[in-house]
């Protein structure tokens, strides 16, 4: 009986996933690139006329957060695609790094962004053009860390069954395998949906399905009473989810420190 070869099938599945993912993401940037090249040109300049006395900071200061949260709005109800992702005002508002450089030299020491947000911007620039894509990008790089911790905690919670590590390591790509596969086809399928509720249902369903696939692939790899592998697979769970932040975590101290 022949096999596929697990390090190729994690290869070329993860491949397919991210390479869809990127190209569906990339092309809604794109429908809005017209509209976001207007507000961060309009912003830009409100940006650069930050040079006056101490009395007239706070006023200005605040007529430039007024008029970049309207423009905000107002690309949200437009519809732009290209929204800033999880860091709200953090997001650069400059059309490019020379134009962000430019601001900053240009602004009094008290207005100037700090150490950590300077960093998370460059790399803003550097990477993509928002903190959806910067993260994106490089989640091939923290699975490709999280394959062997997934592993090693197989091999803590399944110590009894005597396997080697490399078995647990199969199991492992098998495993990511077939979670990008089922995520893939989720991905696809709402792809070309609107409709939120069936949207919702598909992702709940590709959940389940996961959940259910690794319950059965526990209990024949190894093979223990349904309870025990119950209890196991919510410990891998829950021990998976705390090191896929801490290596979110890594990853992000990683971009800004060699932004």
């Amino acid at each position: 009986m022949k096999y596929l070869n697990p390090i190729q099938l994690y290869i070329f599945v993860t491949t397919l996933f991210f390479l869809f993912l990127f190209s569906t993401t990339d092309s809604k940037d794109e429908v809005s690139e017209e509209q976001d090249t207007s507000m961060v040109t309009v912003s830009s300049v409100v940006n650069l006329n930050y040079k006056v006395d101490s009395t007239q900071e706070a006023v200005l200061n605040d007529v430039q957060d007024s008029i970049l949260s309207e423009l905000n709005e107002t690309m949200v109800q437009g519809g732009s695609a290209k929204s800033k992702i999880g860091i709200s005002k953090w997001s650069p508002s400059e059309i490019n790094l020379k134009a962000y450089d430019s601001v900053q030299n240009n602004l009094p020491d008290s207005l100037k962004d700090s150490y950590w947000k300077r960093k998370l911007r460059r790399a803003i620039y550097r990477d993509g053009d928002n903190f959806g894509d910067l993260i994106l990008h490089n989640f091939p790089k923290m699975f490709f860390l999280l394959l062997p911790i997934f592993a090693f905690i197989l091999m803590i919670l399944f110590r009894k069954q005597k396997y080697y590590y490399v078995d647990h390591l199969i199991f492992g790509l098998h495993f990511h395998a077939v979670l990008f596969f089922i995520l893939g086809i989720e991905s696809v399928i709402t792809y070309f949906i609107s409709n939120e509720v069936i949207i919702n249902a598909i992702t709940f369903c590709s959940g389940v399905g996961i959940i259910i696939y690794l319950f059965f692939s526990l209990k024949r790899v190894y093979p223990s009473p349904l309870y025990k592998i119950v209890f196991k697979q919510i410990a891998l769970f829950f021990l998976y989810l705390i090191m896929f932040r801490l290596c979110f975590v890594l990853l992000l101290i990683a971009l800004l420190l060699f932004a």
